[in-house]
């Protein structure tokens, strides 16, 4: 009888960190809704709680730089006037670092890596607009790997859609 509820125990104990650790990657973050060029893309509240500011090219507004007030990472999202393909455009903006993913579609391109010093982490995505590329940038510490890789498929997906 000792040995049967010592097992239940344990049952127990395991059940409750595994629908723990199931809450933390299936809903613990808040998400918000945000303007996208002419979409809605979906960001963690984190990434972007902290202060925010537009991007400006020749006195145009092309896009948002947001700073995180709880990890170390910037969110820029911005529309850029190019003929290149989206994966050459990324390689030419992201020259230095080391280079881990590539994506290089018609219409889609993605570049991700490390910076030289692998200290830091950049993932950019870029579509092809009307005339325009559409693209975001999130550039992260090696320490907030672990939060921030978990909400990067959502943020694509959001952004592909």
């Amino acid at each position: 009888m000792l040995h049967a509820r010592s097992r239940l125990f344990t049952t127990l104990i395991a059940m409750a960190i595994l629908s723990a650790l199931v809450f933390r990657v299936n809903g613990a973050e808040e998400w918000q809704t945000v303007p996208d060029g002419s979409r809605m893309i979906e960001l963690p509240t984190f990434l972007i709680s902290g202060s925010s500011q537009a991007i400006f090219d020749d006195g145009k507004d092309v896009g948002t730089i947001s700073l995180s007030d709880s990890v170390n990472s910037l969110v820029a999202r911005y529309t850029t006037q190019t003929d290149l393909r989206p994966l050459r455009y990324l390689e030419e903006r992201h020259g230095k670092g080391t280079h881990t993913y590539r994506v290089d579609g018609k219409s889609l391109g993605v570049l991700s890596g490390f910076s030289d010093d692998y200290a830091t982490i950049y993932y950019s995505i870029c579509r092809v607009e009307i005339d325009s590329l559409r693209c975001i940038h999130i550039e992260y510490s090696v320490a907030d790997r672990q939060r921030i890789d978990a909400a990067i498929p959502r943020i694509l997906k959001s952004f592909r859609d």
